[in-house]
């Protein structure tokens, strides 16, 4: 049996793949094995996932979280309906169609960018779409949802926003991972979150109790 495990392992090697038992991957591989390790294995966490797209990051977090209560945002009507597909199996996922930003309202978001959309301003494009906008906070005391066990934010550029907008929350230490994507150099094609940026939003710096990870783009 050993030597079978060591033949499929090498194929798997020469195709790029790493196979191994999720209980020995090591810490700083898969972010949602550490945070699962990090949070205790808690029971019913509430997990927030800000540019959900199609569901990439909900059926992730589904493994590893079952019991757990999943938010997911998307705006653009083509993602959010492959959203709702992609999850339907699953109650414990929440596909909720709007973006989060940093003020309640209307925005124009670009919708042409192979699943790329962004709220960023300046972005080159012919196809836009207005979508409504909510905040981190004001979603919170709306669902009288009092902690946040693991917030995700990948909204192409407008991470810092976000963040800006979930003051409240993060301020009073009810945030315990934040999950943001981001760059440590601007790149003119790719409109993703500066990490100097970030570091400076309410999290993680002043948050009390709260911890965070980052990831690049």
């Amino acid at each position: 049996m050993t030597r079978v495990k060591q033949v499929v392992k090498s194929a798997f090697g020469l195709l790029g793949l790493d196979l191994r038992r999720r209980s020995s991957v090591p810490f700083g591989v898969r972010w949602q094995d550490d945070v699962w390790y990090l949070m205790d294995h808690r029971g019913r966490p509430t997990l927030i996932d800000v540019g959900a797209n199609v569901g990439q990051t909900a059926q992730m977090l589904v493994q590893r979280f079952p019991d757990a209560t999943i938010y997911s945002f998307e705006p653009v009507p083509a993602a959010f309906a492959e959203l709702q597909q992609n999850t339907s199996r699953f109650a414990g996922v929440d596909c909720v169609n709007v973006a989060l930003g940093d003020a309640l309202g209307e925005a124009t978001i670009t919708t042409d960018r192979q699943g790329q959309n962004t709220l960023m301003p300046g972005v080159s494009t012919q196809v836009k779409s207005t979508v409504d906008v909510n905040t981190v906070d004001a979603f919170c005391a709306d669902r009288k949802t009092d902690r946040i066990d693991f917030l995700k934010i990948d909204t192409e550029g407008f991470e810092a926003p976000v963040l800006r907008e979930s003051e409240e929350i993060l301020s009073g230490g009810r945030v315990d991972f934040v999950l943001a994507e981001c760059d440590f150099i601007r790149r003119w094609y790719e409109p993703h979150g500066d990490f100097f940026e970030i570091s400076r939003s309410p999290c993680p710096a002043q948050v009390p109790r709260g911890r965070s990870l980052q990831r690049r783009g």
